[in-house]
């Protein structure tokens, strides 16, 4: 944890050896080093913009370096530097992930990691579909994104990511007294009012138990910057921790709704030929007298932790959601085919009302055989979603890229996609974390889960398919040198999914494998690297079936593979560089509808960021004390619209920030796109379209703390 301290260390003795004796023993006084602690969020230390421990890739909080794994953590520093917002602008910092795009209704359904589908989890539980303002980062401490198949651990709704998955920790009540009330303005009528009070209670029993008491919310409303959009969102959390030195319980409430017009993206050929498009990149097809829609997600969280001895903690997560979705809008058809002028256009109205019931009991030991430190983790996870629906669609005028229109929106009956499903996992895990002379560290994992989905339609007829299998995991990293830790991992993955068209209408659940080679590296002067090159395979791959609308089938198989990178340094408190990069090459590898070779889709090649802060801390004029100057670059290759469609063309933006950090007060100024960089990226809009890029913007962010 100190290797930058080393040199300073040895610099003593060595000085010793080259000085006569009676100098070398009289003449120098003793030296003690002595390092200022590092501050600590809910998971553990955090360097700056460098968390030193994760736990979502594990389910226990251990240093990263020990982890034979990639995963990267966005600490709560590194976000407010940036002057994030979003959880698009959070993922924007993690190599070979593809971040939601804010303008799509289904917020988080469009993850993906190294390639392939991510789940998105809360404090380690699934959030399944995430609806509600899915995108605000209120009450985050920390975002893990973990690569890879983590089916060995994580499981619900449809079951584990198939590429990897994205853990949102929160902010939990603290036992420090605060407030902190802001606000956030930027273009098109961009109003975002904040606010989180935190405050000890009191003390409840002789034994020191005491209440914490943490509510946090905030009101979001904006025009947007397509044409047409109107956005008005808002989340309450409040929470209440009881603990003493051996127990600690939270509840943690979240209500959460967001009112928004649809945008269903343009046809990529306005991308390819903007010439043939006769409006602006911010026009939107969706018809101006089309309603909003609304989807909320209201529920709570319990989370317990309780230490029976010195070895033994028994943990248990659990949360009851209830998500509701009314979707209005009209989409347009063919819209990924570069050669069409004109598209088939049709209003839609959907519902959807979920239920989410998920339990985590834990128990973890932390001992030694020899050696050997250990750190067992034995669980099990029940999670069951109910899913109800109705989709309709009616038809209406022709979309024309050589005169774009809107037409009036008639809300059509539900009818063309009836649901009623419901999604079961059952498992059991056992892990052990092994680590040998404080150099070799040994991960394995296994997890027996059952996957059951029953999936019927208003006539009753349906299927039922349940699957179980053993979902293993391993891995091992030795420190070869100080701070050079090279690592190698396997792993798997498994993923229901419920519209697949076939003629025994069963379908399988979705496999994904992983090998995974790369090297940590700590070198001290406050450099930090992990490098990675994966080869991920996935199985029973469900692709659009061309001969039934809406449905899919399960066809073959897709391969992704390729490098990524992310480097920190921070040689000193005043400055901090982050450094990203990924080059992923995703394709179809085996299929009866697509060709072998074909690009899988919305997966740019090779993109990446770097970013750099600077903080006058102590030095410079004193008026200057508390200002931090952050500016960073964004670059992507195009990336395909829909599988084997075409490519949008490939993006640099620049980004800044300037911000007065002082006493109770911050002032930040935050710039996107700073160039006004003209872009289009591909939007995963039913079959595929393209979205514009946001134009350059300009947000204050005012807020007091006491």
């Amino acid at each position: 944890m100190f290797r930058s301290l080393r040199p300073a260390a040895l610099g003593v003795p060595m000085l010793a050896a080259f000085l006569p004796p009676a100098v070398a023993q009289s003449s120098l006084p003793d030296m003690v080093v002595t390092a200022p602690a590092i501050p600590r969020d809910r998971v553990g230390p955090v360097d700056g913009i460098r968390a030193l421990t994760a736990e979502s890739a594990t389910r226990t909080a251990t240093p990263i370096n020990e982890i034979p794994q990639s995963i990267q953590v966005l600490p709560q520093q590194l976000l407010q530097e940036q002057g994030s917002v979003s959880l698009e602008d959070a993922l924007r910092n993690a190599p070979a992930v593809q971040p939601p795009n804010p303008l799509n209704y289904n917020q988080t359904l469009t993850t993906r990691v190294r390639g392939f589908r991510a789940e998105v989890y809360r404090d380690g539980l699934s959030a399944f579909f995430d609806g509600g303002a899915a995108q605000s980062l209120l009450g985050v401490a920390r975002i893990e994104v973990v690569k890879g198949p983590s089916g060995s651990l994580f499981g619900g709704g449809y079951g584990g990511g198939l590429g990897g998955l994205v853990n949102v920790v929160s902010l939990l009540p603290e036992q420090s007294n605060s407030a902190t009330a802001g606000v956030r303005l930027g273009p098109y009528g961009f109003r975002n009012p904040f606010f989180d009070v935190n405050q000890r209670a009191g003390t409840i029993a002789a034994d020191g138990t005491e209440v914490l008491v943490r509510v946090q919310g905030e009101h979001l409303q904006t025009r947007g910057f397509v044409d047409g959009i109107r956005e008005d969102s808002h989340t309450l959390i409040p929470a209440v921790t009881v603990r003493n030195d051996r127990t600690s319980l939270t509840f943690q409430g979240f209500f959460s709704q967001r009112n928004a017009t649809e945008y269903p993206g343009l046809p990529v050929a306005v991308a390819v030929n903007p010439g043939s498009f006769a409006a602006t990149r911010f026009f939107n097809p969706n018809s101006p007298d089309a309603p909003r829609s609304v989807s909320a997600r209201n529920g709570m969280t319990a989370l317990l932790d309780h230490r029976i001895d010195d070895v033994w903690t028994a943990r248990l997560a659990g949360r009851f959601s209830v998500t509701n979705l009314e979707e209005k809008g009209q989409g347009l058809f063919s819209t990924a085919d570069p050669t069409l002028s004109a598209f088939p256009r049709a209003n839609f109205y959907l519902t959807q009302d979920q239920t989410q019931v998920s339990a985590v009991p834990m128990l973890e030991g932390r001992f030694t055989t020899g050696p050997a430190r250990h750190t067992l983790l034995v669980g099990a996870e029940l999670d069951q979603v109910t899913d109800q629906g109705g989709t309709g669609f009616g038809f209406t005028s022709p979309f024309r890229l050589a005169s774009p229109d809107h037409a009036p929106y008639r809300r059509p009956a539900p009818g063309l996609l009836q649901i009623d499903n419901r999604y079961t996992t059952v498992a059991a895990f056992v892990q052990d974390q092994v680590t040998l002379w404080d150099r070799l560290h040994l991960l394995g994992a296994l997890r027996f889960a059952q996957l059951e989905i029953d999936s019927r339609d208003p006539s009753g007829a349906g299927f039922t398919a349940t699957t179980s299998r053993l979902l293993p995991r391993v891995g091992i990293g030795y420190e070869v040198l100080p701070g050079v830790t090279p690592f190698l991992g396997w792993g798997q993955g498994m993923r229901g999914d419920p519209y697949v068209s076939l003629p025994s209408g069963t379908p399988q659940p979705e496999y994904s494998e992983q090998i995974e080679a790369g090297v940590k590296l700590d070198l001290g002067l406050g450099l930090a690297a992990t490098l990675a090159y994966f080869d991920i395979t996935r199985r029973n791959v469900a692709v659009a079936d061309p001969n039934v609308l809406f449905a899919q089938r399960q066809t073959g198989e897709q391969r992704s593979h390729g490098f990524d990178a992310e480097l920190l340094w921070q040689p000193n408190p005043h400055l901090s560089v982050l450094a990203t990069y990924a080059h992923i090459n995703a394709e179809v590898t085996e299929d009866t509808v697509l060709a072998k070779g074909t690009a899988v889709g919305y997966v740019p090649r090779d993109a990446g960021r770097v970013w750099a802060s600077y903080r006058m801390l102590d030095t410079g004029p004193t008026w200057l004390r508390g200002v931090t100057f952050g500016a960073g670059v964004q670059a992507a290759s195009g990336a395909p619209v829909g599988d084997g469609g075409t490519r949008t063309k490939g993006y640099m933006t620049f980004d800044a920030q300037v911000a007065y950090d002082s006493g109770p007060l911050r002032l930040a100024l935050t710039g996107r796109n700073l160039a006004d960089q003209d872009y289009f990226v591909a939007y995963e809009y039913f079959g595929g379209a393209v979205a514009p890029g946001a134009p350059r913007s300009v947000f204050l962010t005012a807020a007091l703390r006491f």
